[in-house]
């Protein structure tokens, strides 16, 4: 792999890499720590294994405006940025240089890379070809079971890449590049898995544990929620499914559920196909409760926000103000839409009332999932009352008043979460997501009850952990330990830096 004088190095360095490893391959932790691993941004399209293609002759000045792959990709910054696409990322890079070829501020020859530049970068472009290798080809994130899932997993592959690539092989990814880029890449895969472990460590994972955790974790699983196929879409993505996001996804989607409400595939509308289609996924975040502060308080104290202070005063009907004007509200998701209303309603009540709406029905009829039992195709749990969203909210108030239903049967979520077509099949391909079949009060309530004690309920960020230890003893286990995780630092970034 190296001249001489670099061979005890390199021999330190893959030993120092194998010990970090150790921890990623272990039945007790493994699953965890190597869902800490993961690419974001990475463009499944990028060629890692031709090396001569990036880079330029320091003699031949003319072949430098040919070379523009390395300067292609996207800053660290940048690439942590999962609300963009990673091609999106990129044509907002090339506007920026493109306005800086305007101004005559780069020169025909400066657009390119030249040999130093690229030594210098040709290393992280290698690293990136190595973790979309480890991590899959389309996934971005795994969760903790789909980690050691098969025997070519992200635990055994975590390891064999290491020893190939040191070895060398004509299959190695890294054949093409110079010792010194193997050897640079090696200690930037050495300081992203010490990176991952002191982190996981500050976040109270031990390291040694012999699972012991194991009942505790038992204890919070949510009945009732069951995790659905991957494969075919069809099969679940559909009104009523909950998807449980990733732990390490960020921004407004952090440790939410999400019920989906409403999915429909691509259709071209019009008697003549114009390129216009239709179609999409609606739905929203149910454990997420709008918050205020509370004056003359810590400002980390705080109370959720209600009816009457999330619409203008002004705006809202007498007969709303007087039903639900105290009623908590959630919030659904980034997209500002109408409010939703979601209420539970028996047979007798809906009869009376007619309110309307859509029942959300309990997914799984056709989903081939052995815990999944008949009773699933039921529109409630342990009730007789069904649960609906949307209907006519002034009758709605109306049944309120005249003491009809009573008014903690509805509840309130502002804003939506919307995919266009195909936006939310790919999410979950990359792994932000996971589809689950759950009890529609979950909706609801924006809570769960769970298996440690009869008709104990949790809700907000709990409600998320109990989901995820519906999965499995490793995914509650990761939710435990990120579920108080609110900022990160810079020796813990979760996200690998390129």
């Amino acid at each position: 792999m190296a001249p001489y004088h670099h061979q005890a190095l390199s021999k330190t360095l893959y030993r120092t890499l194998l010990r970090s490893t150790k921890h990623y391959t272990s039945p007790k932790n493994g699953p965890i720590l190597s869902s800490l691993l993961y690419r974001s941004g990475s463009d499944d399209e990028v060629d890692y294994t031709a090396a001569e293609k990036h880079v330029v002759s320091k003699t031949d000045e003319t072949s430098s405006s040919t070379h523009q792959d390395i300067d292609d990709l996207i800053h660290a910054e940048e690439a942590r940025d999962l609300s963009k696409p990673y091609k999106e990322l990129l044509e907002q890079r090339k506007k920026r240089e493109a306005s800086d070829e305007e101004g005559d501020l780069i020169s025909e020859t400066g657009r390119g890379l030249d040999a130093s530049t690229s030594e210098e970068r040709l290393h992280t472009f290698l690293y990136r070809g190595l973790l979309k290798e480890i991590i899959g080809t389309h996934a971005h994130m795994n969760f903790p079971f789909q980690a050691e899932q098969g025997e070519d997993n992200v635990m055994t592959r975590l390891k064999d890449v290491i020893r190939r690539e040191f070895k060398g092989s004509d299959d190695s990814l890294s054949k093409t590049y110079s010792g010194k880029i193997r050897r640079d890449t090696a200690f930037s895969a050495l300081k992203e898995l010490q990176k991952k472990l002191t982190w996981a460590e500050t976040l109270g994972l031990n390291l040694d544990d012999d699972g012991s955790q194991s009942r505790e974790i038992d204890n919070l699983v949510a009945k009732g929620v069951v995790r659905l196929p991957l494969n075919p879409t069809s099969a679940y993505l559909k009104t009523g499914t909950f998807l449980v996001a990733h732990p390490l996804l960020t921004g407004c989607f952090a440790k939410s559920v999400i019920c989906i409400l409403q999915h429909t595939e691509s259709q071209s509308i019009g008697e003549e196909d114009d390129g216009e289609h239709m179609g999409g996924t609606y739905g929203l975040i149910v454990n997420k409760p709008l918050k205020i502060g509370v004056p003359n308080h810590d400002s980390n104290q705080s109370r959720d926000r209600t009816l009457r202070e999330v619409i203008r005063y002004d705006c809202l009907p007498e007969g709303i103000k007087l039903a639900f004007g105290d009623n908590r509200v959630r919030n659904g998701g980034p997209v500002n839409m109408s409010m939703q209303m979601i209420r539970t309603s028996t047979i007798d009540e809906e009869e009376k009332w007619k309110l309307g709406g859509t029942v959300l029905s309990m997914v799984g009829d056709g989903c081939s999932v052995e815990d999944v039992k008949d009773e699933v195709t039921s529109t409630a749990m342990d009730t007789d009352s069904a649960i609906y969203f949307g209907g006519d909210i002034i009758k709605a108030a109306q049944a309120v008043i005249d003491n009809g239903i009573q008014e903690e049967n509805f509840s309130f979520i502002a804003g939506a979460s919307c995919w266009e077509p195909g936006q939310l099949e790919n999410e979950i391909k990359k792994g932000y997501w996971i589809p689950c079949a759950g009890p529609p009060d979950i909706a609801f309530s924006g809570s769960c009850v769970v298996n440690g004690a009869e008709n104990m309920s949790v809700a907000d960020s709990s409600l998320w952990v109990s989901t995820m230890a519906s999965l499995g003893e490793q995914e509650g286990r990761m939710a435990q330990i990120i579920e108080d995780f609110v900022e990160y630092d810079e020796n813990g970034l979760p996200c690998d830096e390129f």
